[in-house]
């Protein structure tokens, strides 16, 4: 029977904890632009901004995380452009909700 490599194990839950991180930001960040373009509701905006926050923590510490395995493959680039991409949404979705734009 083959050894348990747990480096890899851990590699390869980080990446679909990062995937599933992405899926729910990206709706979370369509949710409050829906509700700010839509019914603007203010109590859900507030608790909105507030969990894109918080999600936007949480994806800079999976990445750090995954920076810690220093892979350099197309992965890597896949994750740091699409975090990217995210974080502008996001403080994009922000400045929109707090500006009133």
């Amino acid at each position: 029977m083959n050894k348990i490599d747990y480096k890899h194990i851990a590699f390869h839950t980080i990446v679909a904890f990062y995937f599933i991180w992405f899926i729910v930001f990206t709706i979370l960040n369509i949710m409050a632009l829906v509700n700010f373009f839509g019914e603007m509701n203010n109590v859900l905006n507030d608790m909105l901004m507030t969990l894109i926050l918080l999600n936007f923590f949480m994806g800079t510490a999976l990445l750090l995380v995954f920076k810690l395995f220093r892979n350099k493959s197309i992965l890597d680039k896949i994750i740091k452009y699409s975090f990217g991409a995210m974080s502008v949404l996001s403080v994009t979705t922000v400045l929109v909700i707090k500006l009133k734009l």
